[in-house]
């Protein structure tokens, strides 16, 4: 099983590279589409080139949602997009490592469904995991009986990076998504693995350079190695975690 959540990256510098591949694949666009630096007509070209492969999804993950309509639907672009307009084959996604942050990108990606209810996937991808993080409000009531297509997340993607990830803090986004019915993707623990110890105290002097330790919430304290991403793994309360959304 692969351990990413998408197939492919492409490197847009190849604009044709996808037209070259008929298998439908996910493909997620290498770097921050729009990041500051890329003007409206670049990124309107690489918006062309995804439509025109109908048969593959693409992934565009950006630090910047607040430039997606400015750019798709206002005048830095020539009003490429129409009110209501929008492409079935692109998912966007943010990234958040803390509240602060969530609380500001994430409400920016959901008006692109103010915009076009027809945008199929919207999501987040919480790396590293810097605190603990509620995403109740981006996600529907639980148990609720909703259409797929509102103004909430439909997907939440997880890794620790290069950062410990407190496993309570994991478990929490798991747990808010389980509740409501996002698929929640789960990459791995990055290059840290936490080990639970039920001792009280640590002694610090026989730590070794590539450790640290935090308290457990219930008692005891996490130790974290860093080993690399391969040896900390992907299972969670020894599970594997990589649901995706279904599109209706």
């Amino acid at each position: 099983m692969k351990n990413t959540f998408w197939d492919w990256i492409w490197n847009v510098r190849d604009i044709e590279a996808p037209l070259k591949m008929k298998r439908s694949s996910l493909w997620l666009i290498e770097g921050d589409l729009f990041q500051l630096s890329n003007l409206g007509g670049f990124i309107v070209n690489i918006y062309e080139a995804m439509a025109a492969a109908q048969q593959h999804t693409f992934i565009v993950l950006t630090d910047h949602p607040e430039r997606i309509i400015p750019v798709l639907y206002g005048r830095e672009a020539n009003f490429y997009l129409g009110g209501g307009d929008f492409l079935e084959n692109i998912w966007h996604l943010t990234r958040v490592d803390n509240q602060e942050i969530a609380n500001k990108r994430i409400p920016e990606l959901l008006k692109l469904r103010e915009i076009s209810t027809g945008w199929p996937v919207l999501g987040v991808v919480v790396k590293p995991v810097l605190g603990p993080l509620d995403l109740t409000r981006y996600l529907p009531e639980p148990s609720q009986e909703i259409p797929f297509r509102i103004n909430y997340l439909n997907w939440v993607i997880c890794n620790g990076g290069s950062q410990p990830a407190i496993p309570e803090w994991v478990r929490s986004i798991r747990d808010q998504c389980q509740a409501t019915g996002v698929p929640f993707y789960f990459e791995g623990w990055g290059e840290w693995k936490a080990t639970y110890r039920q001792e009280e105290a640590v002694d610090l002097l026989k730590l070794k350079n590539n450790q640290l330790v935090t308290k457990a919430q219930n008692g005891g304290y996490w130790l974290f190695s860093r080993v690399g991403e391969k040896k900390a793994g992907y299972l969670l309360d020894g599970q594997k975690w990589r649901e995706y959304p279904l599109i209706n």
